[in-house]
């Protein structure tokens, strides 16, 4: 038998009812297409940008979608060893993609060094013709 909420399993016939989540239980679980977190959640998205890390909590918390960030305070102990993993309820994942998916998120805090050396040259460049 198995909790359909956090997926527990249980070996004792007698267990009618999950002991963490009070659900009844169910006797086989559907298939996932998504690796599961602990409790029921699943991973959106990764990052190692605390940016994009800011951005996102600033808009899932004016909403009803409850979730975690994993490792999200790498650049204390592990700095870009581990990103960090946003995981939501199963159940809120498509409504979670489509509020996040008008950002435009970086995978890192870190820019394209050849083109910040580009911009700044044609700044340069312009300043130079104005003299």
């Amino acid at each position: 038998m198995f909790c359909p909420s956090c997926r527990a399993e249980y070996i004792d016939p007698a267990v009618r009812e999950c002991a963490d989540c009070q659900e009844p239980l169910v006797d086989a679980l559907p298939e996932e297409d998504h690796e599961p977190t602990p409790g029921g959640y699943v991973e959106v998205l990764s990052t190692y940008n605390p940016s994009d890390i800011a951005m996102i909590k600033s808009l899932l918390d004016g909403t009803d979608i409850p979730y975690f960030f994993a490792g999200e305070q790498f650049l204390y102990s592990q700095p870009m060893i581990q990103a960090a993993r946003l995981a939501v309820p199963a159940s809120k994942l498509e409504e979670t993609r489509e509020l996040l998916a008008p950002l435009e998120l970086a995978y890192t805090a870190f820019g394209d060094a050849e083109e910040d050396t580009e911009e700044e040259g044609e700044e340069g460049g312009a300043s130079e013709e104005k003299a």
